[in-house]
């Protein structure tokens, strides 16, 4: 057995709230940036550059997917199973980033013919975005995930988040300063996986890995990408289908701004999940199901119970915080965020049942064969609005919306008939029944103040008029209903606020 990761798995084995705590911290720097940087960007590039940009950022994100070949989840739930034991943690690793160097480096290259061949006009931009893909042969972030070395991932991520924030105010002046723009992003890209990779190096040992060595992680590699992009898919479909199919070029950024913000608060708020699943994953391996049970359930529910209000509070104010994240040329992306706000709820239940519930099981396949129901509705309805010359963002979300709604219910199903299982109960429906009171309180208080579309005292009189009674409303809600999760996570949180007196003394 490897002495030092025995050590280092028993201190990773301690709070899960303090986890959450540092994975929370994490990405909500990411969530701070967009709104640090966003709003400069999209004032200063000029806005055809900058739905060029995204385009290319659709793309290229397809072949970053091929090279990420579903490595990092993988990865987490196989190191998560043996996290104990040096020798085996390190016969995990070493295959699995000779593998992602392998498909780094194949998918760049494919990326950067593509470039070269079909891309004339916008050639350098792909070019400097598809660094980005060569760069993942350094992604290795997922054998800290199973480490739970979420502080140093937090320290990390934070030290090249400012990196980038400084490189982007200092390089991005000028309405036609894309390109630049593009390098900043890559190169912080670059610096995230670095630093993780060097930090692995000096917990994990080297070994010597055969080619023999790597063929049999092709079949549930394969899987796991599928599993890891299927999902994903939905967007970047939508995205690419507003890019070839829209009339209004201008749709692109319309539903790339308001999902690049739902995506922000996502991933902050997924933390409370995701930072549970290699624990989760560990109880499986040692037996512990009802550990793994009653930690599924007090991870998942204090996930629903701030996702879905913060995605549908979001959704609700949709025109007004596109107001205020893009100015007024963004302001007609606001009913795009509203229908994203619902979307993302859904999304919620989907994430928990994906990664919480079915994968720690082995169950991956089923997955797989949820998704590509879901998909090919999705690709039968995206044909019908094409038929019907109704292709805008409003008809993207909303039909990828009804397909996430059936990907929903067949995992559900699946959980419940095959593990005894139902991590969506009555309690995580009325979470999503109370949220959408959001929207028809935000709308009746839109109409009592005399909005001028301007960033006004009326404005932000508003916003937080809106916010408060949206918050007090689920508050109530919560509490004249006794929901038991919410009564135990008050608890849990008045009873540390009590006891930092004592801790400061």
């Amino acid at each position: 057995m490897g002495k030092g990761v025995q050590v280092g798995a028993a201190k990773k084995e301690g709070s899960v709230a303090v986890n959450a705590a540092a994975r929370v911290a994490m990405y909500a720097l990411n969530l701070l940036v967009p709104v640090l940087v966003g709003p400069y960007v999209a004032r200063v590039l000029d806005v055809g550059a900058y739905a060029e940009y995204n385009a290319a950022l659709s793309v290229m994100q397809i072949f970053l997917a091929l090279a990420s070949f579903g490595i990092h989840i993988y990865g987490v739930r196989q190191a998560s199973r043996v996290r104990d034991d040096l020798e085996r943690t390190s016969a995990v690793f070493e295959p699995l980033y000779r593998f992602g160097v392998l498909t780094a480096l194949l998918s760049w290259l494919l990326f950067s013919a593509f470039a070269l061949l079909f891309q004339t006009e916008r050639r350098g931009l792909y070019l400097v975005l598809g660094l980005q893909v060569l760069f993942n042969a350094y992604a290795v972030e997922w054998v800290n995930e199973a480490f739970e070395s979420y502080p140093f991932i937090l320290y990390k991520t934070a030290a090249v988040r400012l990196l980038y924030v400084a490189g982007v105010f200092l390089c991005v002046r000028r309405a036609e300063d894309i390109l630049p723009f593009a390098l900043v992003s890559s190169l912080a890209v670059f610096l995230n996986h670095f630093f993780g990779f060097a930090y692995i190096r000096r917990r994990v040992k080297r070994r010597k890995t055969r080619l023999k060595e790597l063929t049999p992680l092709v079949k549930p590699l394969a899987v796991m990408f599928l599993f890891a992009n299927l999902n994903v898919f939905y967007l970047i479909l939508d995205r690419l289908y507003l890019s070839a199919f829209s009339a209004n070029r201008a749709y692109v950024s319309y539903y790339t701004l308001p999902m690049l913000i739902m995506v922000a608060v996502m991933n902050v708020l997924s933390s409370l999940l995701f930072v549970a699943v290699p624990r989760l994953t560990h109880r499986l391996a040692q037996g512990d199901k009802a550990g793994y049970e009653n930690l599924l359930s007090s991870s998942s529910h204090a996930f629903f119970l701030l996702a879905i209000p913060a995605c549908m509070g979001l959704g609700a104010l949709g025109p007004q915080m596109m107001l205020l994240y893009g100015g007024a040329r963004y302001e007609a992306a606001g009913v795009t965020l509203m229908l994203f706000g619902l979307r993302f709820a859904v999304n919620a239940y989907d994430l928990s049942l994906s990664y919480q519930a079915l994968l720690p099981h082995g169950m991956e396949k089923e997955i797989v064969r949820i998704y590509l129901a879901g998909g090919l509705l999705n690709l039968a309805f995206k044909a019908a609005l094409l038929a019907f010359q109704t292709f805008d963002p409003v008809a993207c979300i909303a039909t990828t919306a009804v397909c996430d709604a059936l990907v929903v219910i067949l995992e559900q199903r699946t959980a419940k008939k095959r593990l005894g299982i139902t991590p969506i109960d009555s309690a995580a429906l009325r979470y999503a029944a109370y949220s959408l009171l959001f929207y028809p309180v935000c709308a009746l208080l839109r109409r009592a103040f005399s909005l001028s579309g301007s960033l006004d005292g009326a404005f932000f009189q508003y916003l937080s008029t809106s916010v408060a009674s949206c918050a007090v409303l689920y508050l109530a809600a919560l509490f004249f209903t006794r929901d038991r999760h919410f009564l135990s996570l008050s608890s849990r949180l008045a009873s540390r606020l009590k006891s930092l007196p004592r801790r400061a003394k």
